[in-house]
C-alpha cells in the first residue's frame, strides 16, 4: 500500500495489521488498541473484503435436537462448535490459514497460558529479501513483511519453503543477500523445532511496525500474544521499541542497550576499554581527538541516536563527526584493521553448569587445539581457530571477566565482538539476538542456545529475572552518569528519549580518565 501521511483510517489499518491474530475477537482487538468498536469493525470489514482476513468461527450446522428429530448422523465434533451471532465476538484469522482446536496449552510459569514466540526483525531484512533475486515467490513475502509488518505461524511453513529454494552461492554483492536469506531460514527452523514444548509457534514481527503503536498499546499487544521475544542482531534503533521486561526478550532488553550507554557501562564494570572518546552533544571539533588516532586507518563513529558508522580517517571524517554532534553525543573508537583483528564470540556462554550432562558431543567450544585451559579460562569459540595461542588466551581472559561480571551471558543469545590493538584484545560490541550477517556465527549461536536450553520454560523465567535486574542497574548507572535529576530522567524514559552524557570522557587502554 502507498501510505497517505495523516490518514487516520489508514493508520488504523496498519495498527490492526500488526495486532490481529486468530485467537482474538473483534471486541478484544478494540480493547487492546483502545479504539472504538465500530471503527475496528469497519477496518476488519475492509480486511475481509480485500481478502487479508476471514471470519474464523462458523455457525453450528445443526444442533443435537435437530439431529435426533431428523434422523441425521452428524459427527459429535460438528455438534460442539461454539456459536455467536455478533460480529464483535467473532475471531478472525489471516487469509489462507486454517484453524483447528487444540488441547489446553502447557504454561510457561505458574498460572500462565502458553503463548507464541515473537521474532522481531527490522527493515534491513526486508530490504535484502526484496533486492536480491533470491526465489520466485520470496518477494511477495518480503512485501508482506514490510507492509503488513507481521507473518504469523500459520504462514511460516510456506515462507520457509520459499527460503529453501534460495541457492547457496551468488555472484558479487548479491552473495550478501543470499546469505541473509539462508541464515534466516536456519533461525526459523531452529525456533520452530526447539520451541514446541513451551510455546505454540513463532510469529515474525517487524519492529518498526510495532513502534507505530503507542507504548501502552504495544505492551498490551506483546504481553497478550507472546511468552517470549527474540530479535535479529544487530537490531536497528528504529526497530527497537521494547520498554518492558514482559514478555522476556532475547535481544536488547531496553532501548538504552542499543546505544553506547551499554558499552560504556560494561567498560566501567570490567575496568577495561579500547582507546575511546565520548563527546557531548553540541561540541564542534577542530580535529579528530588524538586519543583515537594512530591505531588504525578506520574509526567508529557511534551517535547516541542511531547505529554506528565505520569511516576511513580522511579529510571528510571530521565533517561527519561534527554533523553527528549537532543532534547527539558521539562515541569515537579506532576500528581494527585488517578484519583478522576482529573476532566474534557466540552466546550463550557454555560451561558444565548450563549444558546437559547427557550430551553426546563435547561441542565446538571444547575443540582440541583451542589454546584455552577449560579449568581456568572459558571454553573457546571455533571462531578463534585462526588466532594464535597467545591471543586465544587473551580473548579467553576477556570473556571470563565479562561472564563473571554479567552471568546473564550464560542464558541469552548473541555475540561478543573483540578487536586487537597493539597486541591487546578489547571488547568492541555486545549484541543480543540471532545474527543474520554470518551463517557460521548464527549456527554456533543456535547450537549454544539449544545446549543451554534457552527456549525451556525454566530458563526463560530465570533469564527474565536477570534481564530485569541488569536493566535496572543500567538505568541507575545512566542516571548517575548523566547528572540529571530523577524527575528529568524518568520524564525522558516516559517519553522514549535517551538521556545523553553531559561531559567529555576518554579511555586510554585499560585506564579510565576523565576531563571536563
Amino acid at each position: 500500500m502507498n501510505r497517505v501521511q495523516g490518514d487516520y483510517f489508514e493508520n488504523l489499518l496498519y495498527k490492526i495489521f500488526v495486532t490481529i491474530d486468530e485467537r482474538s475477537t473483534v471486541s478484544q482487538l478494540g480493547n487492546t488498541l483502545q479504539i472504538d468498536l465500530e471503527e475496528v469493525k469497519q477496518a476488519v470489514s475492509v480486511y475481509c473484503l480485500l481478502g487479508f482476513a476471514k471470519k474464523k468461527n462458523v455457525e453450528a450446522v445443526v444442533d443435537s435436537s435437530h439431529s435426533q428429530s431428523h434422523g441425521t448422523s452428524w459427527h459429535d465434533s460438528w455438534l460442539n462448535i461454539p456459536t455467536t451471532s455478533s460480529s464483535s465476538s467473532s475471531a478472525l484469522s489471516n487469509s489462507g490459514t486454517t484453524s483447528s482446536t487444540s488441547s489446553a496449552p502447557k504454561s510457561l510459569g505458574p498460572g500462565s497460558e502458553r503463548k507464541r514466540i515473537g521474532f522481531i526483525f527490522d527493515s534491513t531484512l526486508t530490504a535484502y529479501l526484496m533486492m536480491g533475486n533470491l526465489a520466485q515467490g520470496l518477494k511477495t513475502y518480503a512485501v508482506t513483511l514490510f507492509e503488513v509488518g507481521k507473518l504469523p505461524e500459520e504462514s511460516l511453513a510456506d515462507f520457509v519453503g520459499e527460503l529453501e529454494k534460495v541457492p547457496e552461492t551468488a555472484e558479487g554483492e548479491a552473495q550478501r543477500y543470499f546469505d541473509h536469506a539462508i541464515t534466516l531460514k536456519h533461525i526459523l527452523l531452529f525456533l520452530q523445532s526447539s520451541s514446541k514444548d513451551a510455546f505454540t509457534g513463532v510469529d515474525m514481527v517487524r519492529g518498526e511496525r510495532l513502534k507505530d503503536l503507542d507504548g501502552k498499546t504495544r505492551s498490551r499487544v506483546l504481553e497478550k500474544n507472546y511468552g517470549l521475544l527474540l530479535s535479529v542482531a544487530p537490531l536497528s534503533c528504529e526497530a527497537l521499541s521494547i520498554t518492558s521486561s514482559l514478555p522476556p526478550h532475547y535481544g536488547p532488553f531496553i532501548r538504552e542497550m542499543n546505544t553506547p550507554w551499554f558499552l560504556y557501562y560494561v567498560y566501567k564494570r570490567v575496568q577495561g576499554a579500547p582507546p575511546s572518546v565520548i563527546i557531548p552533544k553540541g561540541e564542534q571539533l577542530s580535529s579528530v581527538p588524538p586519543e583515537v588516532v594512530g591505531f588504525s586507518s578506520k574509526i567508529l563513529v557511534w551517535p547516541w541516536d542511531r547505529e554506528p558508522d565505520i569511516l576511513y580517517l580522511n579529510s571528510i571524517t571530521l565533517t561527519s563527526i561534527n554533523e553527528a554532534l549537532l543532534s547527539s553525543a558521539v562515541l569515537l573508537q579506532p576500528y581494527p584493521q585488517p578484519e583478522d583483528d576482529l573476532v566474534d564470540f557466540p552466546l550463550p556462554f557454555l560451561s558444565d553448569s548450563n549444558t546437559s550432562s547427557d550430551s553426546s558431543s563435547s561441542g565446538p567450544e571444547l575443540e582440541s587445539g583451542s589454546g584455552l585451559q577449560t579449568g581456568s579460562d572459558p571454553p573457546p569459540s571455533p571462531f578463534l581457530g585462526g588466532v594464535c595461542d597467545e591471543d586465544r588466551k587473551k580473548i579467553g581472559r576477556r570473556v571470563r571477566d565479562l561472564v563473571e561480571q554479567f552471568p546473564i551471558l550464560r542464558m541469552t543469545c548473541g555475540f561478543l565482538r573483540f578487536g586487537k590493538f597493539k597486541d591487546e584484545w578489547f571488547l568492541f560490541s555486545v549484541r543480543f539476538g540471532f545474527p543474520l550477517f554470518s551463517l557460521k556465527l548464527c549456527l554456533e549461536v543456535c547450537e549454544a542456545s539449544s545446549r543451554a536450553h534457552l527456549l525451556c520454560s525454566e530458563t526463560v523465567i530465570e533469564f527474565s529475572r536477570s534481564a530485569r535486574a541488569l536493566s535496572l542497574d543500567l538505568l541507575l548507572f545512566i542516571e548517575e552518569t548523566s547528572c540529571v535529576d530523577s524527575e528529568t530522567f524518568f520524564a525522558a524514559l516516559e517519553s522514549s528519549r535517551v538521556v545523553l552524557p553531559p561531559h567529555f570522557e576518554s579511555f586510554s587502554q585499560d585506564d579510565f580518565c576523565e576531563s571536563q
